[in-house]
Formats: structure tokens, C-alpha cells, sequence
């Protein structure tokens, strides 16, 4: 289809002028299946200036492209929160250690938010405590509080019944005084 497209044509019109292009360009085998190429197209002139012919070198890129797409899909994936996702490690020595880096990465963020759900669960129970701790201690201060008004009211109640009874005393030592007979 691209073959009979007006880019394609385009394409050759271009290179017929004298332009030459450098480009990753996706290319299906006899088998039908898709790879890519990394090409250089470029004119040869004649004597005259004109193009005589385009010469092409390529070389086959599908497994950097495929280790490239995996990587960027697994980033995709990283920027949306899933830290489940793995890419294939590449056969192609500089994509592989872009794979590993990628794959030990994200291994190290799962073990830091481990550690980061493990210190939230430490700070909830120790604030869970605290509150505990805190309500014990309120209890405690308000069962005080009341005893303290509890015995408060029994010293006054003592007070007042002694005060009564010394005026009570006092009151039946001066009936006695007023009885008693003089000596004389």
C-alpha cells in the first residue's frame, strides 16, 4: 500500500532531484512479516549533473526498534503507576543495558515503596498508640477529677459537722456554767 501511496512517490521524485535521506523505514519481508531498516538513500550524479542511479545502504534495525518500543511502552506504563511492568532485555548490547537499568529500577522503586508502606504502618500504630495513651490519660484525669470533688465534699461535710458539734459543745458548756451553783 505505501509502495502505491503519493509519499512514496513523493518520495522517489525527491531523490530523482538530488535529495538524499537518513531514516528508520519499515519494510515487509517476502514472508510478509514487518521489519525495519535503517537506510541512507542517495543520488549518484553523472557527468552531466543528472541522477543516474540511487544507491541505498541499510541495515537492519527491528530488534533496536523492538527493544526501543518495549522500553518506551514500559515508561508509559511507570508514568501511569504500574510498577509491575518488565521490559525484554535486548540482544543488542546497548538496549540491553537500557532494559537491565530500566528492570532494576523499577525493582528498587517496588523495594523503596515497600519500605515507605512499612514506616506509614510504623507511624499509624505509634499514632494509634498515642491516642490510646491519650485517652487512658483523660480517663484517668476525669475519675481523679471526681474523686478529688468527691472527697472535696466529704471534708466539707466533716468540716460543717465539726463546727456544728463544737456549737453544740460550746452551747451545752454554757448551760452548764449557768446552772451550776456558786460556791460561796
Amino acid at each position: 500500500t505505501y509502495a502505491r501511496s503519493a509519499e512514496y512517490a513523493r518520495f522517489w521524485q525527491r531523490l530523482g532531484a538530488g535529495e538524499s535521506f537518513t531514516d528508520q523505514f519499515p519494510r515487509r519481508t517476502k514472508a510478509g512479516k514487518t521489519i525495519w531498516i535503517q537506510a541512507t538513500y542517495a543520488p549518484v550524479f553523472d557527468a552531466t549533473g543528472g541522477v543516474s542511479r540511487i544507491i541505498k545502504i541499510a541495515s537492519d534495525v527491528t530488534a533496536r526498534r523492538t527493544a526501543v518500543e518495549d522500553i518506551a511502552k514500559g515508561l508509559e506504563r511507570l508514568r501511569d503507576g504500574d510498577l509491575t511492568q518488565r521490559v525484554e532485555v535486548s540482544e543488542v548490547a546497548d538496549m540491553a543495558l537500557l532494559g537491565e537499568a530500566f528492570n532494576r529500577t523499577v525493582d528498587d522503586w517496588n523495594a523503596m515503596i515497600g519500605r515507605v508502606a512499612n514506616v506509614t504502618r510504623i507511624v499509624q500504630t505509634i499514632g494509634e498508640t498515642i491516642r490510646s495513651s491519650a485517652d487512658d490519660l483523660s480517663e484517668r484525669t476525669s475519675t481523679q477529677s471526681s474523686a478529688l470533688g468527691q472527697t472535696a465534699a466529704a471534708v466539707e461535710q466533716l468540716t460543717e459537722t465539726v463546727r456544728s458539734a463544737a456549737s453544740e459543745a460550746q452551747q451545752a458548756g454554757g448551760e452548764d456554767a449557768d446552772e451550776a451553783p456558786e460556791h460561796g
